[in-house]
C-alpha cells in the first residue's frame, strides 16, 4: 500500500533526525547549530506518521484470493481452448529447447 510506504519513509526520516539532534559528528554538529527548527521539523513528522497510521487502520481491507488448487489448475487446462493435439505440441517444442540446450535424450 503506497500510504504504508510514505509512513516507513517518515519513519526512517524521524528517526534519522533524532540520530542527528543526538550524535556527536561533525554532521550533527551542524543539525545541532538550527535545533529548534530540527526538533518542530521531527515533532511534525512523528505527529505525521502517527495520522498515517490511524489512515492505514480504517482504510479498506482487501483479502487475497486463494490460489487455485492443482484440480483446478488441472481442469483450466483441459477447457483452455487448444486442442489435445495443439497443446502436446506446444509442449513439445518446449521439451525439444530443453533437448537441445542440455544434451539430454528426454
Amino acid at each position: 500500500h503506497i500510504v504504508f510506504g510514505v509512513k516507513f519513509m517518515l519513519a526512517f526520516v524521524v528517526f534519522t533526525v533524532a540520530s542527528l539532534l543526538s550524535g556527536k559528528s561533525p554532521a550533527a554538529e551542524n543539525v545541532r547549530r538550527h535545533q529548534r527548527f530540527w526538533l518542530n521539523l521531527n515533532m511534525v513528522l512523528a505527529v505525521a506518521v502517527v495520522c498515517l497510521s490511524g489512515v492505514l487502520r480504517t482504510a479498506e481491507k482487501i483479502p487475497k484470493e486463494a490460489e487455485p488448487s492443482a484440480k483446478e489448475k488441472a481442469a483450466s487446462a483441459e477447457h483452455s481452448g487448444l486442442p489435445t493435439a495443439a497443446r502436446a505440441a506446444f509442449f513439445s517444442r518446449d521439451f525439444e529447447f530443453l533437448d537441445r540446450r542440455t544434451n539430454l535424450d528426454l
